[in-house]
């Protein structure tokens, strides 16, 4: 079962994939020298998930910045 799911559209319709707690899910849109990859896992030691977004230098390849790891708490803070 799908526990991840991924959203993604450029010049053509939307497509989707789907990730379970094993294989999580990851994507990275970029340009030519900026982009950015999202990871979504499970942390099963924590049972919650988890995204990671990196800022990329894109197709030119190189160097990323962390910019973090958050789960539900991070969106729910301000409430």
């Amino acid at each position: 079962m799908s526990h991840f799911y991924a959203e993604i559209q450029g010049d053509r319709k939307e497509r989707t994939c789907r990730g379970t707690k094993n294989s999580g899910a990851t994507g990275h849109i970029r340009g030519r020298d900026v982009g950015a990859r999202v990871t979504m896992e499970y942390n099963e030691l924590k049972d919650e998930d988890e995204v990671t977004i990196e800022l990329t230098s894109g197709l030119s390849g190189g160097r990323s910045v962390n910019l973090g790891t958050f789960t539900h708490r991070d969106v729910m803070a301000d409430e």
